[in-house]
């Protein structure tokens, strides 16, 4: 597991407003979860809590069948781009006036974040209004999901448990992990920190649950972070 830096020490925690409607790129999503192409090609796929990622649309180019899920596809195509605008801009101007809340080895500058972030907005938004009736992205929420079990390959759940664990206390997080391990085979979390860049508080008490479930899980590093502290993620298996 990473050691925290001085520069995470010192980072100062960011307040959102809400859980936004954000998103981000692929080439990301590979970084963060660790996997490659050929991990997510032809699978079955759930993104959880996508918001805004262009992960759906550029991961089935490579023949990935994902089903991304966020409540705010209850909204339609005009409402979503309302909606993302709205919360890019809230998010950028959170962080804007915080840049030691970043790791800025990552990104150059706020500017080069925000283009990037903005370019998996448009993507999605894209995809959002070509397949907004053909089941890619449903209008659910954590902890209870509507799928069988071993419906997918693999889970994905990124910036939204831990990372907004002063919302979303520790029974959601168990909840929502036994709920991802009944539909997933794999599931896998990112980051473990919450936006005070700490570890979640409660982390070894929840691996310790959930291993009593037949939960296994793992730490593994990556080499990526955005947020100061980021470079981790959690990766659940059935024993």
């Amino acid at each position: 597991m990473s050691q925290k830096s001085d520069s995470q020490e010192n980072a100062p925690a960011v307040h959102f407003d809400h859980i936004a409607f954000f998103g981000r790129r692929l080439k990301e999503y590979e970084c963060f979860f660790n996997f490659s192409t050929s991990d997510y090609s032809n699978k079955q796929i759930l993104d959880v809590a996508a918001g805004t990622s262009s992960f759906a649309s550029e991961a089935s180019i490579f023949g990935a069948k994902v089903t991304a899920i966020d409540p705010c596809y209850a909204l339609d195509p005009t409402a979503a781009h309302t909606r993302a605008k709205e919360d890019f801009d809230m998010v950028m101007a959170s962080i804007r006036g915080k840049q030691d809340y970043l790791v800025k080895t990552t990104f150059k500058s706020l500017e080069e974040l925000a283009e990037m972030r903005w370019g998996a907005t448009e993507k999605f938004l894209v995809d959002y209004k070509a397949q907004y009736q053909s089941g890619r992205y449903l209008a659910e929420t954590l902890p209870k999901l509507s799928f069988e079990d071993n419906t997918f390959d693999l889970a994905l759940c990124g910036h939204f448990l831990f990372l907004f664990s002063d919302r979303l206390d520790y029974a959601f997080h168990r909840d929502s992990l036994i709920e991802l391990c009944r539909v997933a085979r794999d599931v896998r979390l990112y980051p473990l920190v919450g936006t005070d860049t700490k570890e979640y508080p409660q982390l070894k008490e929840l691996r310790s649950e959930l291993l009593d479930q037949g939960i296994e899980s793992r730490m593994i590093d990556v080499d990526y972070a955005v947020i100061q502290g980021s470079g981790t993620l959690l990766q659940l298996t059935h024993k």
